[in-house]
């Protein structure tokens, strides 16, 4: 019978591997519910994005990067023309870079910060990041001169360009 099993390579990236389906049930098995959500031909922004546990289930962690990640994927899912270069959107909620922001087109690293008289969720934004033979880290885009310029809120994370992975590091309107 069909077996499912996560797959974990030598790259950042997880896999649902399913095995032993016959030719003539993939079809049905493409109409299963699990598939509607988990698709195996994702648009360009839900496959390029990666995300570490965040709050709830790592101590060190400061923002809810799953919710945030998914959100903003969502978002630029709308936005992105179908069939594009898919951006790698790396997550990480703390310095440790669990969701290797580092290595990513654009990569969040979170944080919090005071923002009027509450403490925030917040994000570092990071871009230009590459693994692989050509390995590069990302530039914090919001750091200017050795000195922190600030960081984005969660609530304004709509407002990422998918033109800054090109090197435009630019923050626009919100989308929609």
């Amino acid at each position: 019978g069909a077996q499912m099993r996560l797959l974990r390579a030598a790259n950042p990236g997880q896999n649902l591997v399913i095995t032993g389906i016959e030719g003539s049930h993939l079809r049905a098995m493409f109409d299963e519910p699990v598939l509607t959500k988990l698709r195996p031909d994702p648009n360009p922004s839900i496959r390029g994005t990666v995300a570490c546990t965040g709050v709830g289930l790592c101590d060190l962690a400061m923002t809810d990067t799953k919710v945030h990640a998914l959100g903003t994927a969502r978002r630029l899912e709308a936005t992105l023309p179908a069939g594009s270069r898919p951006i790698s959107l790396n997550w990480s909620g703390c310095p440790a870079g669990c969701g290797n922001h580092q290595a990513a087109d654009i990569g969040l690293q979170g944080g919090k910060a005071r923002v009027v008289d509450q403490v925030a969720e917040v994000y570092q934004i990071f871009v230009g990041g590459r693994g692989g033979v050509l390995a590069r880290p990302a530039q914090q885009l919001n750091r200017m001169g050795g000195r922190e310029q600030g960081a984005i809120g969660q609530a304004d994370l709509g407002g990422l360009r998918p033109d800054i992975a090109g090197g435009g590091g630019t923050i626009g309107a919100p989308f929609g």
